[in-house]
């Protein structure tokens, strides 16, 4: 069914028209709507608009969808690295999961062996679990930005 110009609802079924925007034929240069497939003044196909790629993270991993920054930071507030892994940098996720671990036994033998050191590790252990909150917020936020950009490359 052709529509007339700034239709809002089809003349045949009543069904609500999308909004259609206009574009160009690279063959003629006529001005064509965007769901012409093809031209209707030289009769050239148009070739459909290329899907945008899925956005890829610093680490190579697909970002698929938009990340909670206070999932992320409540998971690595619980296990240090899991919000980082959540945000998809499994790497430096692993990375900060494994100091942790190195930390929690250091700890034990210093409590056991060198208790004059228990308050540095401590320390160092705070430092790295503060670190990976925050790890989580921005790698929760980086892969936001990046799938906001995805999003809006669909919708123009």
């Amino acid at each position: 069914v052709e529509l007339p110009e700034g239709a809002i609802h089809c003349p045949e079924c009543g069904a609500k028209v999308e909004s259609v925007e206009k574009r160009f034929c690279a063959s003629c240069g006529q001005q064509i709507r965007s769901i012409d497939t093809v031209c209707p003044y030289c009769n050239a196909e148009i070739p459909k608009k290329k899907r945008p790629e899925i956005p890829v993270n610093s680490s190579g991993k697909e970002i698929r969808s938009e990340k909670s920054t206070i999932i992320g930071m409540i998971l690595s507030f619980f296990i240090t690295g899991v919000g980082t892994i959540y945000a998809g940098y499994e790497k430096e996720g692993v990375i900060l999961l494994v100091i942790m671990i190195v930390c929690a036994f250091a700890e034990f033998a210093s409590m056991l062996f060198l208790p004059d050191l228990m308050f540095v590790i401590a320390i160092i252990s705070f430092v790295v679990w503060i670190y990976g909150i925050y790890d989580a917020y921005k790698k929760c936020e980086d892969s936001n930005r990046l799938w906001y950009a995805y999003e809006d490359s669909l919708n123009s």
